[in-house]
């Protein structure tokens, strides 16, 4: 289920503190799809060399997919090539370097980041409080000044261990273009997105789903309590010996 969270006022006031105008509309949704746990954070400063191992999906015109792998190129600095479409991030912190969507070929029309498998986590919330160890986080910004709208999602809600979610951080985020037309081939976009890494690498444990009861099982029980019923009512009534 999806739902629009607060965030989408606070992003446009960021924006406005950091003097970064826009003409592009952002809208933010969160999904508590794929809940998982990490038993902490190592620390709020994420370079560009410290998300080795995020998945990228590029979707294009027509269903078309092109995958890469998030990897260091530098000292601070990591990049995904997929053939029609590059994601990179050259900085010391991704609260202030922005990521770059560059695309060669195709029109791209959203971006599926997936930065579990990179222990990489996005802090969404412009706020000290949340998660224990993520700090202040920052959402979705761009300067970007193409009319339209861009949507993101942000998926895989993380918590610590044996805590409730606080609501800033998620381990995947998707970004789709298709309210400005698509990413053409030629385009680039820039955003910036807070992350924090996890304190072990590959330390994420699926949340438990509730197992579903087996189909009929209310009817069963419900017969039962009748035949239960009659039985009682069958003692009450014999004749005594």
């Amino acid at each position: 289920m999806k739902t629009f969270t607060f965030l989408t006022l606070p992003v446009a006031a960021y924006l406005s503190m950091a003097g970064l105008s826009q003409a592009a509309t952002i809208s933010i949704e969160t999904d508590k799809i794929g809940a998982a746990s990490t038993s902490g954070i190592s620390g709020y400063t994420t370079s560009g060399a410290d998300m080795d191992g995020m998945q990228i999906t590029g979707i294009f015109e027509k269903g078309a997919k092109r995958k890469a792998t998030f990897l260091a190129n530098g000292a601070k600095s990591g990049v995904a090539d997929g053939g029609w479409f590059s994601l990179s991030l050259d900085g010391t912190s991704s609260f202030s370097s922005p990521f770059v969507v560059a695309v060669s070929q195709g029109r791209l029309q959203s971006l599926q980041i997936d930065g579990v498998p990179g222990d990489t986590i996005f802090d969404i919330i412009g706020a000290s409080v949340g998660t224990s160890g993520s700090a202040y986080g920052r959402g979705f910004t761009t300067n970007d000044k193409t009319p339209g709208e861009v949507s993101v999602l942000f998926s895989r809600p993380i918590s610590l261990t044996d805590t409730a979610h606080a609501g800033d951080l998620y381990g995947a985020m998707t970004v789709d273009f298709s309210g400005l037309g698509g990413l053409a081939a030629g385009r680039s976009f820039s955003f910036i997105q807070d992350t924090d890494n996890t304190a072990i690498s590959g330390d994420f444990t699926p949340a438990v789903a509730p197992v579903p009861l087996p189909a009929g099982f209310f009817l069963c029980l419900t017969a039962l309590s009748a035949v239960g019923m009659l039985r009682r009512k069958a003692n009450r009534t014999s004749p005594q010996a």
